[in-house]
């Protein structure tokens, strides 16, 4: 598993000067997550403030042999 930040583009997208908009969470396609771990991750976005990214490279090929990336995003909405 690897965890990253999601910056907007430049110029606008300067880390130093500009919060992640998302963490992006990069999983294979074969690997699983169990439910602890999603809730987990989840909970971590919203307490950031921030949109989690699931995302698997594969799946989708372009022509020019160039590979896809397959993502959805959570976040959390506490029931009160």
């Amino acid at each position: 598993m690897f965890n990253n930040q999601v910056f907007p583009p430049p110029p606008t997208g300067d880390p130093l000067r500009f919060h992640a908009h998302f963490i992006a969470v990069v999983l294979s396609l074969d690997s699983s997550l169990s439910l602890l771990d999603v809730l987990a991750i989840a909970r971590l976005g919203s307490n950031v403030k921030k949109t989690v990214l699931l995302c698997s490279p594969g799946g989708v090929q372009y022509p020019g042999g160039a590979g896809g990336v397959q993502y959805t995003s959570l976040q959390w909405s506490g029931m009160v």
